[in-house]
């Protein structure tokens, strides 16, 4: 309460009633919020106090609270809309009011079990209540665990509403997939799954909760819901590639491909049907493609690189106008490297195309990689200068290159650096085999990279064709050197299907470690045919491998299509290939489904 010419009233009839008629940013209005304001107003918590953990709060119970008597629910809707969690306020509150005003909540799968939120039940009169209601039932009415009533209501409910969570490390249960094929899913159809009319939306969520691949019950759901879930949907192309973005004329309506791929699948036209085989008699010549066995490559002139895309830069071909980049995408993805458009693209287009990157050193020059130097006033070795001038695409010949030769000619390429003698003979310990720049040793007591031991001894005058150095080879090349397979073995490969690496990790060779780390290791020392590579991928494939998310499965991605996800924009090819890969989004899976649904 405040104070107002001689009369008590609340903050809440001063801002709603006695300054109605006062208008904002007046001498009366900043008189009152000079007033009134340290009294009646508050700042919200950026993370508010919780007085008792998931809101299990007895409401009406009274306590003493300010000078004065007040509910338990008041006490925690104060503290939530005052204080800050972590704050000495909070705590001490907190510590005070948990005992009086906190109940341990009963839950209806206990501690362990998991909620089906697709469940419903019969309960209070209703025939529809959703088993995860069941938690602000609790809250609400003060139902605690232990309790006559929530025993009663886990007795009666546990069997349907609630499940033990499998292990997500083993494939889980997906509906609509067999051996290594997935087939689309008619979500909307009815089916009586475990007691009542279920989507099969529904029911693959359940499955893929509750079930795994391998289990039988699994296999028993497969087998009675599969043929009415599941379906087959009209390839058109089968096998070949959908050119998405043609537009043609179909059932006296202009699409795209693309479109009537996905209108395909919403009316769920099958394959091997009359009006799947229909559609492709039509709809195969202007709308499918074959990838090149040879691709045509724009800046390529009879294996003879004739430099980079200019990737900016409109041209005009065939009557249409795009640019170098969209053009050579679309050469490498349907041309053959002999085919009549590829030549006459190359003779046409390559002097507007294509571009030769700027050379430090020129065409006559030798580059002194380790030999020291500043641009920007940051100190680089002048092989890293080279990166920076790739980067950003000069041009050789350009003002810019022919500055950049000039400024660096004298510290890159006129002979090795004074500052770093014989830099250019320093020591190779993997002189002619591949070195693994991170792999760890010890050096004169001291852990470091290999990478690091290279730049160490140059920087101690190790040089080759030195005792020093032959030591150096003979102590650290076990440990920093190896032979590059020729066919890498790759982890995650079946067959031909390669699958993507989960960030789990794993004991391999009696040491915990990670899959990317055996990945790595697999694929920089191992052929594909080593026992140790077979070995390997048998033992650790179902722990460190998974079926990544696609957005457009078996239609082309627009790949620099942008959307909004979780509030982020993006291009579709970094939310098909970034964000999936770092959440480890499983193909099949409630968040792949999501963002399929809302991407497509």
């Amino acid at each position: 309460e405040i104070d107002l010419n001689g009369e008590a009233i609340s903050c809440l009839q001063l801002h709603s009633v006695r300054t109605s008629d006062i208008a904002v940013n007046s001498s009366d209005c900043l008189s009152m919020q000079s007033d009134f304001s340290n009294q009646c107003c508050y700042d919200t918590p950026d993370t508010p106090c919780v007085m008792c953990p998931d809101g299990a709060v007895r409401k009406d119970l009274e306590v003493d609270f300010n000078g004065g008597t007040e509910t338990c629910e008041h006490v925690a809707n104060f503290l939530a809309s005052r204080a800050n969690n972590g704050t000495e306020e909070c705590a001490s509150s907190t510590a005070e009011y948990q005992e009086y005003c906190c109940f341990d909540k009963c839950s209806l799968c206990g501690e362990n079990g998991q909620i089906d939120w697709d469940a419903y039940v019969e309960f209070d009169g209703k025939d529809d209540v959703s088993c995860g209601s069941f938690d602000w039932y609790f809250s609400s009415n003060g139902i605690e665990e232990g309790s006559g009533q929530c025993t009663d209501l886990q007795v009666a409910f546990e069997e349907t509403c609630c499940y033990e969570a499998i292990d997500y490390s083993i494939p889980a249960c997906s509906l609509c997939k067999r051996g290594e094929a997935w087939y689309d899913m008619n979500g909307d159809v009815d089916v009586y799954f475990q007691g009542s009319n279920r989507t099969c939306t529904e029911v693959s969520n359940s499955l893929f909760r509750k079930a795994e691949e391998d289990s039988g019950f699994c296999a028993a759901a497969k087998a009675e819901y599969f043929p009415s879930c599941c379906f087959e949907k009209c390839d058109l192309c089968q096998g070949s590639q959908l050119d998405a973005n043609v537009e043609v004329a179909y059932k006296g309506a202009a699409a795209t491909c693309l479109e009537l791929g996905l209108r395909f699948v919403a009316d769920i036209v099958m394959e091997g049907s009359e009006e799947c085989n229909a559609a492709r008699e039509i709809l195969f010549e202007p709308c499918c493609f074959s990838n090149p066995t040879d691709p045509c490559v724009l800046c390529q002139s009879n294996t003879v690189d004739q430099g980079d895309i200019r990737d900016d830069v409109g041209v005009s071909f065939y009557g249409s106008t795009t640019s170098c980049f969209d053009l050579n995408s679309f050469l490498v993805s349907r041309e053959e490297q002999v085919g009549f458009m590829c030549q006459a693209a190359k003779a046409e287009l390559q002097e507007d195309c294509c571009f030769q990157e700027c050379s430090i050193c020129g065409s006559g020059g030798n580059l002194y990689w380790d030999n020291p130097t500043t641009f920007n006033g940051i100190s680089f070795a002048c092989g890293e200068l080279t990166w920076v001038l790739s980067g950003s695409r000069v041009e050789e010949g350009s003002e810019e290159c022919i500055q950049m030769q000039s400024t660096y000619y004298d510290d890159c390429c006129s002979g090795p650096s004074a500052l770093i003698p014989d830099a250019g003979n320093k020591c190779e310990i993997c002189p002619s085999v591949g070195k693994d720049w991170y792999a760890q040793v010890i050096h004169l007591g001291k852990p470091m990279t290999c990478l690091e031991l290279d730049s160490v001894l140059l920087q101690k005058g190790v040089f080759d064709v030195s005792a020093e150095c032959e030591q150096a080879v003979q102590d650290y090349s076990n440990q920093c050197c190896y032979i590059p397979p020729k066919k890498p073995c790759n982890l995650c490969q079946s067959g031909k299907q390669s699958y993507s690496v989960l960030d789990q990790t794993v004991t391999y060779n009696g040491a915990e470690t990670n899959c990317y780390g055996i990945y790595n290791y697999l694929w920089t020392r191992l052929e594909t045919e080593d026992d140790a590579c077979l070995v390997t991928q048998n033992d650790l494939q179902p722990q460190c491998c998974y079926s990544k998310c696609s957005i457009c499965q078996d239609y082309q991605l627009d790949q620099d299509k942008l959307v909004v996800h979780e509030g982020a924009t993006m291009a579709c090819s970094e939310l098909e290939n970034s964000f999936m890969g770092l959440n480890q989004i499983m193909q099949g899976s409630e968040q792949c489904a999501r963002i399929q649904q809302e991407h497509w």
